[in-house]
């Protein structure tokens, strides 16, 4: 290209990026004239809030498109009112540039690697094609590591962040961020995963005050982070999900166990150690506003963990042998169903899970199950749910049931992390420890191992205490 074109390119461009590329209102939005065409797509890095209007910045634009991130479209003929898709997947509008560009975000249900992009509207449509990356992290000795998920399996090492000390981690509702606890800094720090250039730790940290943390508490679509500590819970507010609020802290009357989000960000979840009991916390009043025993005539603590189903109209709770646990003898595992009726909670059912002798973690779909796998499906419920288990020679991830059947996807480990379900349901992961060293397992729901990733030879201080998180 010879220095005029150059000159030429620069100019369109500097155009392009000045007040063309104004926030305006939808009456400013030509008509169109004709079918769309889209010129090009341009991913806006870790710009996680829109301005009301005046120019909209591509400063962080680097190329890579990650699931949740935010893109301009620029092109013709848009018109006022047209239908965007992405990975077939409807996207909203949710402002519109001087030029009729259009800008939109990632859905979280869009698939790793290419995808189209499509505008349409009565008089036609065109479509454009993107490169889309999906983030499974994990928090080593060393610091934090970024995977990439593909949709046939494989994993593949992206990033990794100095940061020391995080001993649990979660995505936010919709991607963009990715929040660390750091409970000797008293203290969570968020990672902007669309950032230029990739993962980039911001400087911000946010208290967590005194206490003894447990764990974070993230879920897809709902814009709100849960800090659980054994006698209380710190909820902030994530709509802008890299720039966090505090919004309430709200005292337990029991030590908890575990804690998890309500599908309509409602509610909080919680496992107590003593009692063994489920307690529901209401985020609008900031109070418990149910209880429900689980193992009523139990002495010594032997709940685990908690999930939601997809539909959120039941909490599903494992409870079984933990060390503290088996002074007192051994007990079976078992999978417990309580209904949640608004603000009540009912037990419905239950199922032992004879495969596997000290549950960990477990982990649900966020949707329902699509799949066949008949070997494995609920008559009850359609749910993908996993349990890692700590067996006496080694750990093992399962897919189970609400009848209690179990099909072993990883057997190999010393250690095993919280086992992590793809969007589509199709693969798990898990970070698993062994002789060989620290490793990343993707695994067909279906049975087999499909992919493993080596991330570090160091030990890590539990391999059981491995955090991980995929994004939504």
């Amino acid at each position: 290209m010879n220095r005029m074109a150059w000159a030429l390119l620069a100019i369109g461009l500097a155009a392009c990026s000045s007040g063309d590329r104004n926030i305006v209102g939808p009456r400013h939005v030509a008509a169109s004239s004709g079918a769309p065409d889209i010129a090009r797509i341009v991913d806006l890095g870790d710009l996680s809030s829109l301005p009301a209007k005046g120019n909209l910045s591509t400063a962080a634009s680097d190329g890579d498109f990650v699931v949740g991130e935010l893109v301009l479209i620029e092109g013709d003929d848009f018109g006022k009112l047209p239908t965007i898709t992405i990975g077939g997947k409807p996207a909203k509008s949710l402002a519109r540039t001087k030029s009729g560009g259009i800008v939109t975000r990632i859905p979280t249900e869009v698939a790793s690697g290419p995808i189209a992009v499509e505008v349409s509207h009565p008089e036609g449509r065109n479509a454009k094609t993107i490169a889309v990356k999906r983030f499974l992290a994990v928090a080593t000795p060393k610091g934090v590591q970024f995977a990439i998920t593909q949709a046939d399996g494989t994993l593949a090492l992206e990033a990794s962040l100095s940061v020391a000390g995080a001993t649990d981690l979660c995505f936010g509702d919709d991607g963009q961020a990715l929040y660390l606890a750091l409970p000797k800094e008293k203290s969570l720090q968020t990672v902007a995963v669309a950032a230029k250039g990739g993962p980039a730790l911001l400087p911000r940290k946010y208290r967590m005050g005194a206490g003894e943390f447990v764990q974070l508490a993230c879920r897809s679509g709902v814009p709100v982070v849960a800090a659980l500590k054994r006698k209380s819970v710190l909820l902030y507010d994530a709509r802008v999900s890299t720039a966090l609020s505090e919004l309430a802290s709200i005292d337990l009357p029991q030590e908890s166990v575990a804690a998890v989000l309500s599908p309509d960000g409602e509610s909080l979840a919680v496992l107590t150690k003593d009692g063994n009991a489920l307690l529901l916390v209401s985020i609008k009043t900031r109070r418990v506003v149910a209880t429900v025993p689980i193992l009523e005539n139990e002495t010594v603590p032997l709940l685990q963990d908690l999930v939601y189903s997809p539909a959120g109209d039941e909490i599903w709770v494992i409870s079984g042998n933990s060390s503290e646990s088996l002074v007192a003898g051994t007990r079976p595992t078992i999978l417990h169903r309580v209904a949640v009726h608004g603000i009540s909670l009912s037990r419905v059912g239950s199922a032992t899970i004879g495969a596997a002798t000290r549950p960990q973690h477990l982990t649900a779909s966020q949707r329902e199950a699509v799949m066949a796998a008949a070997t494995i499906r609920s008559t009850a419920k359609k749910a993908t749910l996993l349990l890692s288990s700590a067996e006496e020679e080694t750990s093992a991830l399962f897919r189970i049931d609400l009848d209690g059947k179990a099909v072993a996807l990883v057997e190999d480990a010393e250690g095993l992390s919280r086992g992590l379900v793809s969007h589509d349901q199709t693969w798990a992961y898990a970070a698993a420890w062994s002789a060989e060293g620290l490793r990343l397992i993707s695994a067909s729901l279906e049975g087999g191992t499909k992919d493993e990733l080596r991330i570090g030879e160091a030990k890590p201080p539990s391999a059981t205490a491995i955090p991980v998180s995929l994004a939504p």
